[in-house]
């Protein structure tokens, strides 16, 4: 003899789309949270090291050896932050992309009033919420010029190392 469905167990079969989507939302949205918490942590990390890199180069009394292997790994370091900070940054955006189309296929715009993944300058117009100038630029943007920057310092110390220039000379 068949068990008879409880209404339920009803609910989750006439549903079974909408269980789906909701785990992979779910899914989506934890990965987006990951990629968002790197995108933050990794230059961090990467100005502790090159602060490191940096002070062996310009210490005095380091070998002109020492200069030009710790201005090579600050180099390197600020273009693996660079690559990495873009492809975080990449994968936070595809994963926002993913959760709007679920959003918007749920209907959320109509329960907030407002799309909750849109750009925060569109979300803080449709609340009627002022929005300065300077923070219309990306975050990540500003990340990609000061890691640049170091990068283009390191490139100099490492020039001057390998040609003998005397970072710390006091007269």
């Amino acid at each position: 003899m068949e068990k008879e469905p409880t209404s339920t167990t009803m609910r989750i079969q006439e549903r079974p789309r909408e269980g789906v989507v909701l785990g992979i939302y779910q899914t989506v949205a934890a990965r987006r949270m990951a990629y968002d918490s790197l995108l933050w942590q990794m230059p961090a990390l990467s100005l502790t090291a090159q602060a490191f890199l940096f002070s062996t180069v310009l210490t005095p009394g380091s070998s002109r050896t020492a200069q030009v292997i710790a201005s090579t790994l600050a180099l390197s370091v600020s273009l693996a932050s660079l690559h990495a900070l873009r492809r975080f940054r990449l994968g936070q955006h595809m994963d926002s992309l993913l959760l709007d189309r679920v959003e918007s296929e749920l209907g959320a715009e109509g329960l907030f009033g407002i799309n909750p993944h849109a750009s925060v300058e569109s979300r803080a117009r449709d609340l009627r919420q002022g929005f300065g100038a300077i923070m219309r630029r990306s975050p990540a943007k500003t990340w990609y010029i000061v890691l640049s920057l170091f990068a283009l310092a390191a490139v100099v110390l490492l020039v001057g190392a390998a040609v003998g220039w005397e970072f710390t000379k006091v007269d």
